[in-house]
């Protein structure tokens, strides 16, 4: 084997670096399933108290009280910290609040991170939504838009649920499943324009895990 495909091997070998930005239900759900599926997962939330708790509790007794996380996820204050050696990252934060958070941790990422918006809304100002702020913050070209139809307490449960990343770029090596053996949690990854395709995707994505679910006799 060459020097630089041992290289290759080696880096895909390493588990996924996560970081995820909020601490309400859905962001607590995703780091703590992402943690499930072998990720290295560190979570910022502005409160302290909140950090504490998930740190030493593995629990989110505000957001999400009755499922206990990943003991591997942790939590902090510090945003520069957090996503400092993710590779993906998922913006999991109220609209109200998406563009105050990016301008934060703008300074702190990299070009080749992944951004993974889990929001779902649009600003008021402007008419935009959570994928062109990321872009106008960042000006990143690994944008993805995560979408259900799922809830956070159907991922905590990790029920049969359904969920979609829209992306820019074709089968996103890091975010597809069966692509670098990596499985951040059940998804199906597509491309094409964000705003116009994660809704049919979400439809589409839900008849085929839903027949696969009659079939298992899930209902």
């Amino acid at each position: 084997m060459s020097e630089s495909s041992s290289q290759s091997a080696s880096r895909s070998s390493e588990p996924m670096r996560v970081a995820v930005l909020g601490g309400g239900s859905f962001g607590t759900a995703i780091a703590s399933i992402a943690a499930d599926n072998g990720a290295t997962v560190r979570q910022w939330l502005r409160d302290a108290a909140l950090v504490d708790q998930i740190n030493h509790e593995h629990r989110n007794g505000r957001y999400l009280p009755d499922y206990p996380i990943n003991p591997a996820v942790v939590a902090s204050t510090d945003l520069a910290a957090t996503v400092a050696e993710a590779m993906v990252v998922f913006i999991a934060i109220p609209s109200k609040a998406f563009r105050s958070v990016l301008e934060q941790a703008r300074e702190h990422l990299r070009p080749e991170q992944i951004l993974v918006t889990t929001t779902k809304g649009i600003q008021a100002e402007g008419f935009k939504l959570m994928s062109q702020l990321i872009e106008e913050e960042t000006g990143s070209s690994h944008i993805g838009v995560l979408s259900g139809p799922n809830l956070a307490a159907e991922i905590a449960q990790k029920q049969l649920t359904a969920t979609v990343i829209a992306t820019r770029r074709r089968g996103h090596p890091r975010l597809c499943p069966g692509r670098a053996g990596l499985r951040l949690l059940p998804c199906l990854c597509r491309q094409r324009p964000l705003w116009r395709r994660a809704g049919r995707l979400a439809q589409e994505h839900l008849c085929h895990r839903r027949g696969h679910g009659g079939g298992a006799g899930h209902g």
